[in-house]
C-alpha cells in the first residue's frame, strides 16, 4: 500500500480524567481502508463498542483492537475540517462505563469541533507565514553575506556554516567544474 498525505501523526496531546485511563501518547492511527478514511473525515461516529464488535465479521480490525487495548466502552470521532480541507479528528472516549449521548450532545460537540477546526487552521497559516518570514529573513541575511564576501572561500565558508545552522545537516560540500575552476583561476 502507498503512502498517502493524509496519514495520521503519532498522537503528542491528550487529556487523561484520571491516572487509571491508559495513555495513547506516542500512538499512530491506521486506517485500514479508504472507505474509513472517507468516512472519519466526513462524519461524526459514535461508537459503543460491544455493539460494534458484534457487528464485526470474524476478523479483527485496528480499530477493534484499539478499543480493547485500551478499554474503550464508547467512542466518538468528529473531523475536524476548514474550507474542505481535512486537519485530523478529535476522538472522544468513555472508559470507564457505556454511555449514550444525546443529539443535542452531538451537536454541542460538532460546534466545539468547528470552532476548533477554524483555530487550528489559523494557527497552521500563522505558523506558515511566520516560517516564510523566517526564510525570507534568512535569504536576505545570506545574499547580503555573499555580496561582502572576498573570496570563494568566504562564501564556500559561509554557506556550509548557513546549511548546517538552519537544517543541521551532518555534512555539506561543493564540488566545482572543471572548466568554472579554470575561469576562475583566470579571472584571478
Amino acid at each position: 500500500r502507498g503512502k498517502r498525505n493524509d496519514e495520521f501523526l503519532p498522537v503528542t496531546e491528550e487529556y487523561l480524567s484520571s491516572p487509571d485511563v491508559k495513555s495513547i501518547l506516542g500512538f499512530r492511527p491506521e486506517i485500514e481502508t479508504e472507505e474509513e478514511l472517507e468516512k472519519l473525515k466526513t462524519q461524526a461516529l459514535i461508537m459503543n463498542y460491544e455493539d460494534w464488535i458484534k457487528e464485526l465479521p470474524g476478523e479483527k480490525t485496528n480499530a477493534a483492537e484499539f478499543f480493547k487495548t485500551y478499554n474503550v466502552k464508547t467512542g466518538v470521532s468528529i473531523p475536524l475540517s476548514y474550507s474542505g480541507e481535512f486537519l485530523g479528528v478529535l476522538i472522544i472516549n468513555y472508559t470507564q462505563y457505556f454511555t449514550t449521548i444525546s443529539h443535542d450532545d452531538m451537536k454541542f460537540i460538532k460546534t466545539m469541533t468547528d470552532q476548533t477546526s477554524i483555530g487550528l487552521y489559523q494557527a497552521i497559516l500563522f505558523e506558515t507565514i511566520q516560517k516564510a518570514a523566517e526564510r525570507e529573513r534568512i535569504l536576505r541575511e545570506f545574499t547580503s553575506e555573499i555580496k561582502i564576501s572576498q573570496s570563494l572561500d568566504e562564501v564556500y565558508n559561509y554557506i556550509h556554516y548557513k546549511l548546517a545552522d538552519i537544517f543541521n545537516i551532518d555534512r555539506s560540500i561543493f564540488v566545482e567544474v572543471q572548466h568554472y575552476a579554470e575561469e576562475i583561476g583566470f579571472i584571478k
